[in-house]
Order: C-alpha cells, then structure tokens, then sequence
C-alpha cells in the first residue's frame, strides 16, 4: 500500500516544465512523494473518488479545488491512470477560438447530430452538457499546465473538427502526469493496491459507506470502512471481462484482445467494478449492449483524418476512413481474415507507439510502393493505381469513390509507413444510468444521495459507437461536474455530522 499527501504553492508555470522532465513511473507511482511510509487509513473523508483514470483524476482535483479538505483517491492497481494511459489524446471540444482559425463553426446541435450519427440513440441533456462545458474544461486542463494544441483537428471517428490534445508524444500519458501531480500538490491522498468491494448508503449521519481490500507491501489483505460525504464511481468499463462482454457480444471471445492490453501481458483493470459497485446502493445499468471496437495496435498510427489510407488484400480502399468509429470497425470486419492495411508516408504527423511498432515489426517502412506492395502481398498495380487516384483525389479535396472530403496531405513521401491492423475491444458505452451532471440514478430516474459516477463507468450517453474525441471531454466535464458535487454535500453535511457525533 502506498499512500502521497503533500501540500505545495507551486505554480502553473513551474509545473509545466517540471511536467516536460519528469519520470512518467514516478508521476503514476505517487511513492516518490513520500517522506516515509504508513500504513493506517484514516476512516473519514470529505470525498472518495473510486478510480484513478481522467475521470477519478479529474473528480479529485476539482473536489480539492471546490473546498473539500480530506480527499482520497482509490486505486485497485499498482499505478494510477487506468485507460486513460494508453488514449491517443483526442479531446472534443466546442471552442470558436479554436475552432475558427481553421473555418469550422459548430454548436450543441452540431455534436448531438453527429453523435446520432456515430451511435444511432443519444441522451441530449447529457451531451448539451457535455458541448457547453467542454471549452471551460479543457481551458481548466490547460490551467493545470498542459500545453494543448491551439487549433482543432478532425478526430478518427468524429464527423468535424472539434478535438485538441496535449502537445508531444503519448498524450493520454501527458494528462495522467499533469492531473495527478495537480492532486498531489492540493493534498490529495492516493491508495494504490486498494480494491473496493461494496458501497452502502447514506445513514443517519447522512455519510456514505466504501468497504475496500487494502493490499499491504508484505502481501497481507486487509479489509476496511471508509466514510465519506460523497463517493465518485469512476472505475472504467468492462472491456477487460470476457465473460461479461460476451452476455451483449458474442463475437468479443477472449482471442479478441482490448486496445489497453493488445498483447494480453499487462495489467487491464476495467473489468466493471464500478457497475457492481453502482448496483449496491440501487444504480442500475443501461446500453450494455453499446461495445466499440477499434483498429489500434496494428498498421494504424495516426488519431486524425486524412493522412493515411485502409487497403485490402487486393491492394484497393473499401471504405471511408473519415467514417464513425463503428462503421470502420464493422467495414474491417467485413474484409478477408477480418484484417487490413494500414498506409501513411513521412510526412504525417505519427503517435507515441511508432517507435515501439517498428521495432517489433508490426509497422515497417518502405522506399517505393513496389517493395510495400511485395511485403504486404498484394499485387502491385492495383495498389499502385489505390494510391496515385487517392493523391488526385487529395489534391482535388474529394473523394471520387467513397466521398471524404477531410485530406490532410496526399500519400506522396516516402518512405511509405504500413502494417496489417485488426479491431480491438476499446471501450464500453454502456453502464451505470446518470444525471446530466453526474449524479447517480436508481431505476426510477431518481439521484441517490452521496454517490456520482463519472466516465466509461457512465452508460446510456451515446448509442453503439460515440464520434472521436468525446470520450476524454466526457470523462473531464462529468469528473469536474461529479467531484464539485461531492464536496458540495460534503461540506454541507459537516454540521450535522458533528451533532450526531455528540
């Protein structure tokens, strides 16, 4: 078990160039914070944020920010960031500074279409909050000294350009870093190796109830009571439990790897806790069926549109890659061993994984489109002919054959960047049933008092697929609409708490 509480008047500035240097193993291990080890856990908490993704990260700090003294943050695993880690870092946003420098003017009404578009069903309260608070959410991001991309991109699976991310390599890793020194700083206590097993509601005292399974440094489990004014489910999805993603998929057997965990060799904890969790204190779950699957850990290597291509056995495209998520998925589905590849040149703009890619061959370089086709076998003319009418095709701005209209650059640069890519489970749409702001509902639609759930654990907000970039912006409005609301009732009911203690 380790524990990080410190208190610090470092600024935004300092940060930020602490954030460009520091070790990523000692920003998620928050061990190096320590002036010594402990192993008690005090029993009483303002709030409990349960899971440390972008959504638990996002919970705490804002708690923190909103007046909550004693914050704590639980983690089931030996390091905090859940998903969140392994995300490209698209980040939707409603932005006209952002937005404009490049042409594009977008509304709520905008994203709830396009969301209808990508997933069929949509919950429009929730997503009107979602759109109207994301430029002070992502603003709130920058303040915590991440450098963001000042203009906005079209996202994979989004319909517009409307996300940002965090400037360099590996940005979800970036947000994990500069959220979770932010809590450390503000105090914020983090218990890794702690599982919580049950929740119970609210009692006299008007606290809510978190059992947890610590696990000790020496190996020795123990079981204890936490109380807390207000408790924040944000443990992730499921996509990590077979057997409960084979109840909605019968496709997503366990040879069907997450995109957290594409090689089956590391530790995945979205294995749906959080929905158990919810279902203890009358939450109930809704659009389980709602499973995205995602081409990631092959050939693929860019999360914007219009800088590669998706070709076929036969060295032809057969799809739009400025689809919706699903409709990819479904397309590569559809072809031959249910595989494609992959295309790109040097000049676009590559994610953190090419140098791990290359390295272990899953993507490869070629100088001439004769030698990638020989590698990939396939037969040379047709890819040929694939790549020269989509380089016209860019040229021109549309698409003759499938209709894209998003081209960042033709295909005309080599070396020529390629790998066979597959789909991966990626995330879960559906979950526990939530207010618009968060707040957890039982099955009549009414808020249960002291619990909120944020993030993947969330359900019902968007359809079978959701377009790029609103999953993070989710996780940032609901974790700050959550955390906020929490310490809200928290510092509500400390009188009270005090008069039944006497």
């Amino acid at each position: 078990m380790t524990f990080a509480r410190s208190k610090s008047k470092e600024g935004p500035d300092r940060l930020r160039r602490r954030l460009l240097v520091a070790g990523a193993a000692a920003a998620l291990c928050p061990a190096h914070a320590l002036a010594g080890h402990r192993e008690d856990l005090q029993q009483d908490w303002d709030v409990i944020v349960i899971g440390t993704g972008m959504a638990g990260l996002t919970a705490a700090v804002s708690a923190r920010e909103a007046g909550a003294v004693r914050v704590l943050l639980l983690e089931k695993g030996p390091l905090v960031g859940g998903h969140t880690l392994y995300a490209a870092g698209s980040v939707a946003v409603l932005s006209p500074r952002r937005q404009a420098p490049i042409g594009f003017t977008d509304s709520v009404e905008l994203w709830i279409q396009d969301a209808i578009k990508a997933g069929g069903t949509v919950l429009r309260p929730h997503i009107t909050r979602i759109a109207t608070e994301s430029e002070a959410a992502v603003d709130w991001l920058e303040g915590l000294g991440l450098v963001m991309t000042r203009t906005a991109y079209q996202a994979v699976g989004d319909m517009h350009p409307r996300s940002v991310t965090a400037l360099g390599l590996a940005a979800g890793r970036r947000f994990v870093i500069a959220l979770h020194e932010n809590a450390r700083m503000l105090g914020v206590t983090t218990a890794l190796n702690t599982r919580a097993v049950r929740l119970g509601r609210a009692e006299e005292d008007g606290l809510v109830r978190v059992v947890v399974k610590r696990t000790l440094p020496g190996g020795e489990v123990r079981d204890e009571v936490l109380r807390a004014g207000g408790i924040v489910i944000a443990t992730g999805g499921f996509t990590a439990d077979v057997g409960r993603r084979l109840l909605y998929d019968d496709r997503l057997t366990v040879d069907v790897p997450t995109t957290a965990n594409p090689q089956g060799l590391y530790f995945d904890g979205a294995t749906g806790d959080g929905l158990d969790l919810g279902a203890m204190v009358g939450g109930h779950t809704v659009g389980m069926s709602n499973i995205i699957l995602l081409p990631y850990a092959g050939g693929r290597l860019l999360d914007y549109v219009g800088g590669d291509i998706y070709v076929n056995s036969s060295g032809e495209r057969f799809m739009n890659e400025a689809m919706p998520i699903y409709d990819i998925s479904e397309a590569i589905l559809a072809q031959p061993g249910r595989t494609c590849w992959v295309i790109t040149d040097s000049r676009s703009r590559k994610g953190g994984t090419l140098g791990l890619k290359l390295a272990d061959g899953t993507v490869r370089r070629s100088n001439t489109i004769e030698e990638m086709a020989r590698a990939m076998d396939v037969p040379v003319n047709p890819l040929r002919r694939t790549i020269s009418e989509y380089n016209e095709d860019a040229a021109k701005g549309l698409d003759r054959r499938f209709g894209k209209r998003i081209f960042t650059q033709a295909i005309d640069s080599p070396p020529y960047y390629w790998g066979r890519e597959a789909v991966y489970v990626h995330m879960t749409l559906g979950g526990l049933a939530v207010s618009s702001e968060a707040r957890l509902l039982d099955r009549r639609g009414m808020p249960i008092p002291g619990f909120w759930a944020a993030g993947e654990t969330t359900g019902g907000i968007f359809g079978r697929g959701r377009p790029g970039g609103m999953s993070l912006i989710t996780c940032l409005v609901q974790g700050r609409d959550a955390g906020r609301a929490a310490a809200e009732r928290s510092l509500a009911l400390k009188p009270k708490a005090k008069k039944v203690e006497k």
